[in-house]
């Protein structure tokens, strides 16, 4: 029983973090490297359109690290509490009353079930399409027509 914790532990907390944080490290030092090299450029310079789509893509990698660096951050504290349960529990199962195991393990197994609602939201609240039909939906018809106006379009040249 022992072995079936430790590898349940393992597969579904311990390594999952692990491939998290490397990935995200991997991502965050990617963005870092494409800050380093967009801040050669100064700010009211004529820039030249590539630049400029470097910058914005710049931007939006960063709020897209952001946003994985949310989801691994909600993933570690909603699913640590539940892991933790397990191990303290397998080390100490003769002298807990079952109430108390009860109890902790709703907590924690509640928890990391709130991590299944919470990505979703995360992921959502980084789009911006998303946010702003949200905000129409919240502040009503007046804010709707105000970011419903027809979208610019740029002309292109054959």
């Amino acid at each position: 029983d022992n072995t079936l914790t430790i590898i349940n532990v393992t597969l579904g907390y311990f390594m999952p973090v692990i491939i998290l944080c490397s990935l995200y490290y991997i991502i965050w030092r990617h963005v870092a490297r494409r800050r380093r090299s967009m801040s050669s450029f100064r700010e009211g310079q004529d820039i030249e359109m590539g630049v400029k789509r470097k910058k914005k893509r710049l931007i939006m990698t960063q709020k897209a690290t952001r946003t994985i660096g949310l989801i691994v951050l909600v993933f570690i504290v909603t699913c640590l509490p539940f892991t933790l349960m397990l191990i303290v529990y397998m080390f100490t199962r003769p002298t807990i009353s079952n109430a108390a195991v009860w109890v902790i393990f709703k907590i924690g197994y509640g928890l990391q079930c709130f991590n299944s609602t919470v990505n979703p939201v995360c992921y959502a609240l980084g789009n911006p399409a998303f946010r702003n039909t949200l905000k129409s939906m919240v502040l009503g018809k007046q804010h709707q027509q105000t970011s419903m106006q027809e979208p610019r379009t740029r002309s292109t040249n054959f």
